[in-house]
Order: structure tokens, then C-alpha cells, then sequence
């Protein structure tokens, strides 16, 4: 797993101000059961945006079959998305660039820079958090690969 800082804490604090996302990456990346995950804290508001990248052997891109969101679960709505700026040229190596998406900005969450941390009662979803919801979504995705082999 790999983790990098892309704000300095004086920037976070500034834009996001106080909480625990201060000391925390704002970038992950890792692989899960064969999938390339990616977690990026959105710029501007501060929230972590989650991705898993579909691994080119899977089934979905044989069967030209898309998958339905209400089938997975992991923090609120799950989206398919088709990416290029969120992986590198050589993440994408291995893709035909469809992700499945979702974002720690659902309505019962907390937004580092809409919200204040000391007065608010929504929940921080943090980046242990991103990461184990992203590694069970990554599980649900090899598990909907026919005939269940990566």
C-alpha cells in the first residue's frame, strides 16, 4: 500500500480546517484481490473519492455486460465510471479504464471543508475507513467475475 501526501498541513488546515484529515494521505493506492484501488481526497472539499479499477480479464468486458449498482455494496451509491486522469498509464496497463466509484460525500458524512469537525454531528469517514470499504468492494467485484476466476 501506498501512501502520499498531496497538501501540505498548512493548505489542509487552511482550506479544509481542523479535523483528522490533517495528518492523514490524501492519496492511497494498493492492490486487493487482484484489483488496483485508488483512494483521492477531493480538492476542494476535502472528502475521499474512492475508486476500484475492473481488471481487463474480467468477464464484464467479454460479456459486454455492465454491472448493476444495487448488486454491490460498500458506502453509499456505487457508480461506473470510465476514467483516464484517476490511474497512471501503466495502473491502466492492465484496464480498459472502467471503475466502479463512490465518494465519503453522502448526505450523513462529514465534508472537511463544509463542515466543522468539533460541532457537527455527521461522521468523518477517514482514509481506514475508505481503504476497508474499497477492499470489500474489490472482493464483491472478483466474486461477480464468471466463471469466478482472475
Amino acid at each position: 500500500m501506498k501512501e502520499t501526501r498531496l497538501f501540505p498541513k498548512v493548505l489542509k488546515l487552511e482550506t479544509f480546517g481542523h479535523g483528522p484529515w490533517i495528518n492523514e494521505p490524501d492519496l492511497v493506492v494498493f492492490l486487493h484481490a487482484g484489483v488496483q484501488c485508488k483512494v483521492i481526497r477531493d480538492e476542494n472539499l476535502g472528502y475521499l473519492q474512492c475508486f476500484c479499477l475492473i481488471p481487463l480479464n474480467h468477464s464484464w468486458y467479454k460479456n459486454n455486460k455492465t454491472f448493476q449498482p444495487e448488486e454491490f455494496e460498500a458506502h453509499g451509491r456505487i457508480r461506473e465510471v470510465i476514467l483516464d486522469n484517476v490511474f497512471s498509464n501503466e495502473e491502466k496497463a492492465n484496464s480498459k479504464l472502467l471503475c466502479m466509484y463512490f465518494s465519503c460525500c453522502q448526505d450523513d458524512d462529514l465534508v472537511p471543508a463544509n463542515d466543522n469537525f468539533e460541532h457537527e454531528t455527521k461522521t468523518y469517514r477517514n482514509v481506514d475507513y475508505a481503504v476497508e470499504k474499497l477492499k470489500y468492494l474489490a472482493e464483491q467485484i472478483v466474486e461477480a467475475h464468471e466463471p469466478h476466476q482472475m
